[in-house]
């Protein structure tokens, strides 16, 4: 529940909010993430992580309002970049 609670916090109109959010979700799985099983690390990746993403999915060509834009350079390419950091530390384990 705190993951989602945090995950969903991401979403947050204010981007220090998102940032902290951010840092929170990733600094907790970075923190706790070998202590969990392959498949509760495959059920935060599906579940949690990857619809982070789906914000990027509905935006079909440019974004339309300046909050897009702010969360697509921003956001998402933090979360992006910590993804990555997450996924290749834990990607043994999910295989």
């Amino acid at each position: 529940p705190v993951l989602n609670g945090l995950a969903l916090v991401i979403g947050h109109p204010h981007v220090d909010v998102r940032t902290a959010a951010i840092e929170h979700l990733f600094g907790l799985l970075q923190a706790y993430g070998s202590q969990f099983s392959s498949r509760l690390l495959e059920l935060i990746f599906r579940g949690i992580l990857l619809p982070l993403f789906d914000n990027a999915k509905h935006f079909n060509g440019a974004p339309t309002t300046k909050e897009d834009n702010e969360w697509l350079t921003s956001t998402c390419l933090n979360v992006m970049q910590n993804l990555i950091t997450v996924f290749s530390r834990f990607y043994p384990r999910t295989a």
